[in-house]
């Protein structure tokens, strides 16, 4: 508890060492030890030092004589845990924000485009107005109320136009508002043709007249601007109430504007429709005025008969386009489209026209670049009074951005699955011998060389775990921006040195020719010594394990216009064009297999250009294909002049086994197999380990075997195939098969069970499960033979 002096905390309760919030929780559990159960609780306190810690607490009751005598409380520090579920939990909190931000400015865009359309389709300016303001609305939040006022013929008086969620009260009693120099914040924004922003209604002089309105109706600010023309014709006002005393934010300013400028286009085209109506001349103004408005517009918008022939589009398509006015009327409109496309497009289209149905579909338009951009078409029908289609009014809108942001986010989600399942199975490999081992301990005898052993099966996968940890440890510190470099001058030949020294053993271990350029002696740069190892290691890493035995891996140093550049390459497996562009991307892997021989979670790439990037360098890959190897290099400016989580686990003591029993166990992870191997023999049971199928085929060849214990993600044969082999061998063909794997996905147990698994544990595996069930099976076994049948 880090307490330096004891008299400090002379008389005090355990429970004073606990913060406020979490005393009520700390009396609960105790009263249940009190009680005679066990109490158990997580929660946050700091130490009495000051160091921010978080507890996994258990409490139990000690008694003497059926007496209680007072309780053990046994605190165990959680503080990396739950600070590695924090930053898991932002990352996630920052994802929903992106997809939140994005389909927010699609409503605004869509609702926009909506409005216009109905204005496009002369509908009621009440419900194209009603649609922009509920648009505003839903953009700026529930607590903006949108009102739009429209001016008069004579320009003396404002007019309700839409306010949809304003009280019908208020809307009476603003309705016919005079426009002049103190007549409110939409009066006098009409009258002076400038915006009028009142951040407190109840004390602005302005609005005297209209305090108690405001008050009955919990209104408290009002930003109103004056709707005009492209004459400077005053139009109405563009109104928004807030029940709270503010200013608006910059956010709400800029998007008012992009309102204000379509409710002016709308409003200008409201006008300049009524006026067509008045004379012949008049309707071939509208024609002209239309075409001014479509223009105007951000979208592309076309026009066709009732038939369907096209024979209008604005300038904006054109401009997309790039194709010559008038080449795409009739029909050849669909040779602008993807050919994966045109089919598609044409039957939904014909549909459209046979049935009077909206038309909306979403395809590839080729743009005049060349390059074929998703495109949003939406058509209305344009009926006489009779109900007969006179018109089709539609618009293409380029959604290509919003489209590739959308599959961006599903290809983050699907990428993000991937990697906590990968997470979950590479965390589970190392579980399994540790289980192993701690259930080896409780049952074998005091022999000091298979403690030792164990010893040595824990402490490297304790290793193996903490590796893990603490790469998601950095991936999380570089992303938040909390990594700390400790920059100093370093020799480069040190940093490559260290790495090569770090993986020489790994490439050894495969049979790897690993030749090794050094850079220049003297050769200096700025940096953190230990990132920079890690960074060559990582690369050198990633060269052993995805190169298969025996493989030329190579690493390379020059110097070129004051930067050194080093190189890693091999002979691998190479990467495709895809992956090499997405290669430095987060949780982004090669094709995975079941095997999983290669592991790794697809974040150690990313790492590496994070840390070459805040050294001020830059980290680049490349590879000609599959199978044909992959370069990768870092370049670097040169110089002028954890704490193992807790993974131990509650076993019952087993009972040894009399038996004959024989036992295959397959797994490619040298420890588990050697430490599940060494309890099953203890067990009492005869049991044949093997690291590989081939060698397990050969086993199999030479002894009679009663149950097979096979790993799924195998080398060269994966479980499933190795089970189909066994089946078909004299000595294995009526074996049991239990499969022992890290994949517990519902799909994995099916293919499993699909394959004549009869059972199906998850890494690590509850060892009395496992015990259990090959008692049963000897027991079976025995009675079998007991009847003269033998299994």
């Amino acid at each position: 508890m880090e307490i330096v002096d004891f008299d400090d905390v002379q008389g005090a309760t355990w429970i004073d060492f606990w913060p406020e919030e979490a005393r009520a929780l700390v009396r609960a559990e105790m009263e249940k030890a009190y009680q005679g159960g066990t109490g158990h609780f997580s929660a946050f306190c700091p130490t009495a030092a000051g160091t921010p810690k978080y507890w996994d607490v258990h409490i139990t009751p000690i008694r003497s004589k059926g007496r209680l005598e007072g309780l053990l409380s046994v605190s165990r520090d959680i503080t990396a845990h739950q600070q590695t579920i924090d930053a898991l939990n932002r990352t996630l909190a920052d994802f929903t924000l992106v997809k939140h931000e994005r389909e927010r400015s699609a409503v605004f865009a869509l609702g926009q485009q909506r409005a216009m359309e109905l204005a496009v389709t002369d509908a009621p300016i009440e419900k194209v107005l009603s649609t922009l303001t509920e648009t505003a609305e839903t953009y700026l939040g529930q607590t903006i109320y949108a009102s739009i006022l429209l001016s008069d013929d004579e320009g003396r008086c404002l007019r309700v136009g839409a306010a949809p969620s304003l009280p019908s009260s208020f809307n009476e009693a603003i309705d016919g508002l005079t426009i002049g120099p103190s007549a409110g914040a939409c009066g006098t924004a009409a009258y002076t043709k400038s915006p009028v922003f009142i951040r407190e209604i109840q004390t602005d002089p302005l609005c005297a007249p209209f305090v108690g309105l405001a008050d009955a109706h919990g209104l408290r600010s009002c930003w109103s601007q004056p709707i005009l023309s492209s004459k400077g014709r005053v139009l109405g006002t563009f109104a928004f109430y807030c029940r709270e005393s503010r200013s608006p934010t910059k956010d709400e300013t800029d998007s008012m504007g992009v309102l204000l400028h379509t409710a002016s286009l709308l409003l200008e085209r409201h006008h300049e429709a009524k006026e067509r109506k008045a004379t012949e001349k008049a309707l071939k103004e509208s024609e002209a005025k239309f075409r001014t408005i479509a223009n105007a517009m951000p979208q592309m918008v076309w026009s066709t008969l009732p038939d369907g022939y096209h024979d209008y589009y604005n300038d904006q398509w054109y401009e997309f386009t790039g194709v010559q006015y008038g080449s795409t009327n009739g029909d050849g409109w669909n040779d602008m489209f993807h050919p994966d496309d045109q089919e598609r497009a044409w039957k939904r289209w014909r549909h459209s026209l046979a049935t009077g149905e909206p038309y909306e579909i979403e395809y590839r338009l080729r743009h005049h670049s060349g390059v074929y951009r998703w495109t949003l078409g939406r058509a209305l029908p344009q009926r006489d009074e009779n109900g007969e289609i006179v018109r089709w009014m539609g618009t293409c809108t380029d959604i290509h951005e919003q489209r590739l942001a959308q599959e961006a986010l599903q290809d983050s989600d699907r990428r993000k699955d991937e990697f906590l399942a990968m997470l979950a199975h590479e965390l589970r490999n190392p579980l399994a011998p540790i289980s192993a081992a701690a259930e080896l301990l409780q049952i074998a005898g005091p022999n000091e060389e298979n403690i030792q052993r164990i010893s040595d099966v824990i402490s490297r996968q304790a290793r193996h775990m903490t590796g893990l940890i603490e790469d998601l440890l950095d991936v999380s510190r570089v992303t938040q921006g909390k990594i700390s470099l400790e920059v100093k001058t370093l020799d480069v030949r040190q940093v490559v040195e260290e790495a090569v020294e770090q993986i020489r053993p790994l490439s050894d271990a495969q049979g790897h020719h690993l030749i090794v350029d050094m850079p220049p002696a003297g050769l200096q740069i700025s940096g953190d010594k230990k990132r920079l190892v890690q960074v060559l290691a990582n690369l050198l890493s990633n060269a052993v394990k995805y190169t298969h035995n025996g493989g030329n891996i190579a690493l390379e140093s020059r110097v070129r216009e004051g930067e050194v550049i080093l190189t890693v390459r091999d002979n691998g497996i190479g990467m495709s064009a895809d992956l090499t562009e997405r290669a430095f991307e987060l949780f982004v892997q090669g094709e995975r297999t079941s095997d999983r021989q290669q592991g790794g979670l697809g974040i150690g790439l990313a790492l590496v250009k994070s840390l070459v990037t805040l050294h001020g360098g830059r980290v680049t890959a490349h590879s000609a294909g599959k199978g044909l190897g992959s370069e990768f290099s870092v370049s670097l400016p040169v110089v002028k002049e954890k704490k193992t989580p807790d993974t131990s686990i509650e076993t019952n003591s087993s009972t040894k086994i009399d038996g004959d029993l024989q036992i295959l166990l397959v797994d490619d992870n040298v420890d588990a197999a050697e430490i599940l191997g060494m309890l099953l023999k203890a067990s009492g049971y005869n049991v044949y380990i093997e690291n590989h199928p081939q060698k397990a085929l050969i086993c199999a060849e030479t002894v009679s075997i009663d149950v097979c214990i096979l790993d799924i993600g195998l080398p060269d044969m994966n479980g499933i195939e190795l089970a189909n082999r066994l089946r078909h061998l004299p000595n294995t063909n009526s074996a049991v098969l239990i499969a022992l794997t890290g994949y517990g996905q519902p799909q994995d147990r099916e293919a499993t069970q699909a394959a004549g698994f009869a059972h199906h544990f998850v890494k690590p595996g509850n060892i009395n499960k496992i015990l259990a069930l090959l008692a049963d099976i000897l027991k079976k076994k025995q009675a079998l033979k007991e009847s003269g049948f033998n299994l």
